[in-house]
């Protein structure tokens, strides 16, 4: 499992987060992580956490290596929801933009011409 508790607003540990996800560890994350909105799903591959709530950080942590199915279930979750967040899905999306940038450039193109 992999735990990030910053109290910080600049928002740390996207990095970290996605590499962690993308092994399949479950996550216990506060809400300053900068990951934790994109990488975190809530009761789905992990836990969000207040910031400086040390005992529900503890809970949680807790929870995670009290319940082995638990801990597989979340990291298999995390797992495939890093892996929406991959090198080919990110080189699609961006593809995708392009593509309808230029169909669109190329429709205003046409309809000056007419």
């Amino acid at each position: 499992m992999t735990c990030s508790h910053s109290s910080h607003a600049a928002r740390p540990g996207g990095v970290v987060v996605n590499e962690a996800a993308a092994c399949g560890l479950p996550l216990v994350l506060s809400e300053h992580v900068g990951a934790a909105h994109d990488l975190l799903a809530p009761g789905e591959n992990g836990f969000r956490v207040p910031v400086d709530d040390v005992a529900a950080t503890a809970g949680a942590l807790r929870a995670l290596v009290a319940d082995s199915t638990l801990r597989h279930r979340f990291g298999a979750r995390s797992r495939a929801i890093a892996a929406a967040w991959g090198y080919e899905p990110s080189v699609e999306a961006f593809l995708a933009a392009v593509r309808g940038a230029v169909d669109a450039q190329g429709q205003r193109a046409s309809s000056t011409r007419q």
